[in-house]
């Protein structure tokens, strides 16, 4: 049986590449065996890129994007900021 392949948006990371999140599930998804995960990384912020925040929601998930994937995981980032 092929793997389910989930992946995850680049908002996911942060610019050195690690999840920004802690745990987002990969671990508990790569143990059943059937899932095969990874990160849509053109979509990741890049070290020093400043303007990452302000292009985020110019992001397009692309039907490249979706022919590689069985199921794409989106992060929303919120517009606002508390206290802001």
């Amino acid at each position: 049986m092929p793997p389910f392949k989930v992946f995850f948006t680049g908002a996911y990371l942060d610019e050195t590449g690690a999840v920004k999140y802690g745990d987002i599930g990969i671990e508990s998804l790569a143990k059943s065996g059937y899932v095969k995960t990874g990160f849509l990384l053109d979509q990741a912020p890049s070290p020093g890129d400043g303007t990452y925040l302000d292009r985020i929601y110019s992001l397009q998930v692309t039907p490249q994007h979706v022919a590689k994937a069985n199921g794409i995981v989106i992060e929303m980032y919120p517009r606002y900021s508390i206290g802001g």
